[in-house]
């Protein structure tokens, strides 16, 4: 179980690394990805490591946890009950 979690552990860094840092504007896995011709190094890579661009992409946009949520309860609709929901909600901000 030992010796599994160690090659299970060596596996996730060098997918991290591998598809995290570029090599002369590319990351190493999708130049290996190029010469196999196919593109699975760096699915499997973005599948695992997904929540690091999420993050990285919000810090960089500079959007919080709050910010999403508001966004997201404009965004999406609330259900059969939408414009008296708006309406009232609408009604609120003004008092």
């Amino acid at each position: 179980m030992r010796s599994f979690s160690l090659g299970l552990g060596i596996f996730l860094v060098v997918l991290f690394v591998g598809g995290y840092f570029n090599v002369a504007g590319a990351p190493i896995l999708d130049r290996v990805d190029s010469v196999i011709g196919t593109s699975i190094l760096m699915d499997l890579h973005y599948g695992v490591f997904f929540f690091v661009y999420r993050g990285k992409e919000n810090v960089e946009s500079g959007i919080t946890r709050t910010d999403q949520s508001l966004r997201d309860f404009q965004d999406k609709p609330i259900g059969i009950d939408n414009k008296k929901h708006y309406r009232r909600l609408e009604d609120a901000s003004k008092n």
